[in-house]
């Protein structure tokens, strides 16, 4: 049985295993993501802008701090067991 897409107004930073599909857009216009340089090449070819991905096993923390990329609360961040699917 397939797993569910969660929608984004249901993420917390509680979980770990969420699973959303997404367009990537340009900064600014959407949730940012954070994926540390020791992983960025595993999704280098992946996240690309205007693409629609479906992204699992990822993280929220806070998007604080004076150069935040969006309005909302959180933002993405990747984790080695991060998964990244082609739409």
């Amino acid at each position: 049985m397939a797993q569910s897409i969660n929608m984004i107004n249901d993420l917390t930073p509680i979980n770990e295993y969420w699973r959303i599909k997404c367009w990537l857009m340009k900064r600014g216009q959407g949730y940012k993501q954070t994926i540390r340089k020791s992983i960025m090449q595993r999704f280098s070819n992946m996240v690309k802008e205007g693409s629609c991905r479906i992204i699992a096993k990822f993280g929220l923390i806070s998007n604080i701090g004076k150069h935040r990329a969006t309005n909302h609360s959180y933002k993405l961040n990747f984790f080695i067991k991060t998964v990244v699917w082609r739409m």
